[in-house]
């Protein structure tokens, strides 16, 4: 049975994709040797689901719908940044997301308690929620300093405030340049009785 890449993530709404837009005007000179994100496909992930199939994914949504329906909408702020791996050699470069109600938490342990339930292996590690902007084009040497560049720019970056309202069910075909993503399904926060209990 065919199987799919997979994860649960918030989308960006226009204002923040602008921002962005403008983040990558000003610094793409930092360095020939990263590929960036295109603005399209930036997301915060809350789970990553790994390989399932389709039916599985159907079935998970039926599960998370009303268990998102229960968070109110969540507030976040895009701040700051910094990256993954070492300053010689860093692997990922991101820009940061402050949750002061730490619902986002929440919600990340409450999907992925949900995902282990029905058998998904979740990874086990502590989340940091976050935006993915570049990575190192494959095979080449990063500049001396890059990651240093890197977290000026970001310093200076935000706050850009915006509210999560639809958590996504996303597949993610690789590939080519760039990953191609496919909205499975949506679910919304805040549409059922505040009475209700997790």
């Amino acid at each position: 049975m065919n199987r799919v890449r997979s994860f649960i993530s918030i989308e960006l709404n226009v204002t923040v994709k602008e921002a962005l837009r403008e983040f990558y005007n000003v610094h793409k000179s930092l360095s020939s040797n990263l590929r960036w994100t295109p603005i399209e496909n930036i997301h915060l992930t809350v789970v990553f689901l790994g390989d399932q199939t389709l039916a599985f994914l159907g079935e998970l949504y039926q599960i998370i719908s009303p268990i998102v329906a229960r968070f109110d909408p969540i507030r976040f702020a895009i701040r700051g940044g910094g990256y993954f791996g070492t300053q010689r050699k860093p692997r990922v470069f991101w820009l940061g997301l402050e949750d002061t109600t730490k619902q986002m938490y929440y919600l990340n342990e409450k999907l992925n308690e949900c995902a282990r339930r029905q058998g998904v292996v979740v990874e086990d590690r502590v989340f940091r929620p976050h935006l993915t902007i570049a990575r190192p084009k494959s095979h080449v040497k990063i500049e001396v300093g890059l990651a240093s560049a890197w977290l000026k720019a970001c310093d200076v970056f935000g706050p850009i405030e915006t509210e999560a309202r639809v958590v996504s069910l996303i597949e993610s075909q690789l590939g080519g340049t760039a990953s191609q993503y496919k909205m499975l399904y949506q679910a919304k926060l805040g549409v059922i009785d505040k009475r209700l209990q997790f």
